[in-house]
């Protein structure tokens, strides 16, 4: 990387992609103790032993690695999926803007649809960039 887009701009692509990871790792991790304590009524000040198990549990797949992983990996998608269109589906009967979303305007919405998607491309984009940057850099022929 830094051989290919200079020391600089290497530096600042490694320290992205590590405060990318980290708080990727950290979130997903807060809200795995909050759906276990929300989805078995524990106690909220242990989430801390979720956060412990589900790190464990997950680096233990990833040490093993092989089929294993890849076993594991699908097994979670398929359960991941399955959780999701069960609640997405069974909560349309539920489904009332006015009364349940945040809202910032009289309408419920601070802007138009095509302002939300336009705000939303810029987090996307440095998300993709970050983790392709290093993919392409590796490509430069002529340094």
């Amino acid at each position: 990387m830094r051989a290919s887009i200079g020391p600089f701009w290497g530096y600042v692509t490694g320290v992205m992609g590590l405060v990318e990871s980290v708080f990727f790792l950290a979130v997903s991790m807060l809200k795995f103790g909050q759906a276990i304590t929300a989805t078995f009524g524990t106690a909220a000040e242990l989430e801390f032993l979720w956060w412990a198990l589900g790190y464990i549990v997950m680096l233990t797949f990833h040490i093993k690695g092989g089929r294993t992983l890849w076993t594991f990996l699908g097994i979670s998608t398929a359960v991941t999926m399955f959780t999701i269109f069960i609640y997405l589906f069974g909560s349309i009967a539920f489904l009332d803007f006015p009364k349940y979303a945040y809202s910032n305007a009289a309408d419920g919405f601070t802007g138009t649809a095509l302002d939300f998607f336009l705000v939303l491309r810029l987090p996307c984009w440095l998300f993709v960039g970050i983790d392709f940057l290093t993919l392409t850099s590796e490509e430069v022929h002529d340094v």
